[in-house]
């Protein structure tokens, strides 16, 4: 991603570090991730085109007449360890590989720091059973030793120890226990100097044969800086920067011709928005709204079944008293585990009408003296200020703010393993609108409403965080509401495509939704006459005018 209208000495998220490119602005992890929720909603993913350029970097390879390609290696650092272990998994040409500083098993990941970037998630992947270690299990035998940091906060060593455990007694069945190997090095996340030098002693044992000591003879050439203030004055210094690039300006997008993973992206949306316009009219409502079911749920089929009030546990734990009407606070178990709170504010006077209002940063933050909620009670109706899953309450707290993933979202590590399990925050947080639904219309019969209520209104509100889930929900079962107000969300799923770069937009991704729909025809769905969406906002959060 480059930003041709300035020139950056220092990362946007991380000012005390600076760029290896004056055109580079953001850390590559946040480039990464801001691509890939794009090849999301495409039904890719962002390590597709990774694993392709370093293929055709070994195209390239093969082409040289001082290089054997039948004696090719492949070795990187955390992102360059997992497109490693990608390349070594899917390309016979290489012969050993030397990941460093990321494979470990999804369970210590998880258990520890959380699942990482767009490309280090693949949809689905833990729900068909492919866990990390199967990277070095699909090549066995060929040589793989795996480079970890005993202090990598990131990648967890335990784990790192576990896939190796798993690799060795695999690899010993196959009758090559030697030629799979574990370094575990007292450093932390990084491509250190004692890291480099055995993955270059591992390359030489298997690309020639030869197993001897290698040390690097000008260690500066390659710096290797204990700490940032190290690296600041050596980029001072001598350092020539300059000799590394691999292309002439340090940037391939500086290229002629040369198109962004956001360009790409871009124009696969445009010719899908002609496909799925066309495939979109030849459906009836029934078959959309089964469609737009089946995409959001994603692999968790046993999902998509509508909820039923009768049969979902809830409890009352407090009431509180206020001029004109009582707020009644209340828990829902909306599925085994998930139990989720709500604030019910019931007029003394109910006049049948009922809405239930999801606001994206708690149930509380709408429903204060004087509020909108208020507003809407002291008219007579009954509202039910609910929260869904992540949200308020039931948020996990986790600072995502380091190295720029607060550019995602307050979940975004449980929403990248919600994506490999197969699921997706949408299509949880709209069943659990549905489970509010039915559970307000249970709950409005239980408060005295008059007979002939049952033909009430019933008003769903949404806003923020919780607008799309919302739509959602109207859109597959859009009888159960009278009107759909939606707040401070984005107009299509497209920008977020386009865009390089969004603000808190990986909650709202789905996996291959625009294959088949966007937001105006769930809009659509729903019915245009009985939807507003007030205050809409780009990707970034902001007014749009």
């Amino acid at each position: 991603m480059l930003d041709f209208d300035h020139e950056h000495t220092h990362f946007a998220t991380a000012p005390n570090l600076e760029v290896p490119h004056p055109r580079v602005r953001h850390l590559c992890t946040i480039e990464h991730t801001s691509m890939g929720l794009g090849c999301i909603l495409l039904g890719s993913n962002i390590a597709q085109y990774r694993i392709w350029d370093g293929m055709r970097a070994i195209d390239y390879l093969e082409t040289r007449d001082d290089i054997d390609g039948s004696r090719i290696g492949c070795t990187g650092n955390s992102g360059g360890g997992t497109l490693t272990a990608y390349l070594m998994a899917l390309d016979d040409r290489i012969v050993a590989a030397a990941p460093v500083c990321y494979l470990t098993t999804f369970r210590r990941l998880i258990d520890t720091r959380g699942a990482q970037d767009a490309e280090q998630n693949l949809f689905g992947q833990i729900a068909f059973g492919m866990d990390e270690p199967d990277y070095v299990l699909m090549r066995a035998a060929e040589a793989d030793a795996d480079f970890a940091g005993r202090r990598d906060v990131t990648f967890d060593i335990d784990g790192t120890w576990d896939l190796f455990r798993q690799s060795k007694a695999f690899y010993s069945r196959l009758g090559y226990p030697e030629r799979v190997d574990l370094h575990d090095a007292d450093l932390p996340h990084g491509f250190y100097l004692q890291q480099r030098e055995a993955a270059a002693r591992w390359m030489h044992r298997w690309l020639l044969g030869s197993d001897k000591p290698i040390f690097e003879i000008d260690p500066q050439s390659l710096p290797d800086p204990a700490s940032d203030q190290e690296l600041r004055e050596l980029s001072e210094g001598d350092w020539p920067q300059e000799q590394l690039y691999c292309t002439p300006d340090g940037q391939a997008l500086l290229l002629p011709d040369e198109k962004s993973v956001f360009q790409i992206n871009a124009e696969q949306d445009m010719q899908l928005r002609t496909q799925r316009k066309a495939a979109w009219r030849r459906l009836d409502d029934s078959g959309r709204r089964a469609l737009v079911r089946r995409t959001m749920v994603g692999m968790n089929a046993s999902a998509s079944r509508s909820s039923n009030a009768e049969t979902m546990p809830h409890e009352s734990v407090g009431v509180v008293k206020r001029d004109g009407y009582t707020i009644e606070k209340l828990i829902l178990n909306v599925e085994p585990g998930i139990r989720l709170p709500a604030l019910a504010l019931v007029p003394d006077r109910p006049n049948g009408d009922a809405t239930l209002y999801l606001h994206g940063e708690g149930m509380q933050v709408d429903a204060g003296t004087g509020g909108a909620i208020e507003r809407l009670v002291k008219a007579g109706q009954i509202v039910l200020a609910a929260e869904l899953r992540g949200i308020g309450e039931t948020e996990t707290g986790h600072d995502k703010s380091d190295y720029g993933r607060g550019h995602f979202g307050r979940d975004v590590q449980e929403i990248f393993l919600a994506y490999l399990i197969g699921r997706s925050y949408v299509g949880m947080r709209a069943n659990d609108t549905i489970a509010w639904t039915h559970f307000l219309k249970q709950y409005r019969k239980a408060k005295g409403v008059q007979p002939d209520a049952e033909s009430s209104a019933l008003h769903l509100v949404a806003v923020g965080e919780a607008a799309i889930p919302a739509l959602h929900a109207a859109a597959i079962e859009p009888e159960h509401y009278s009107t759909l107000r939606l707040r401070n969300m984005i107009r299509s799923w497209s920008e977020v495509v386009k865009s390089p770069g969004s603000l808190n937009q990986a909650v709202n991704v789905v996996h291959g939704a625009l294959q088949h729909y966007d937001l105006p025809e769930l809009i659509e769905l729903v019915g245009e006459a009985s939807v507003t969406v007030d205050e809409p906002v780009d990707v970034f959060g902001k007014a749009i005018e």
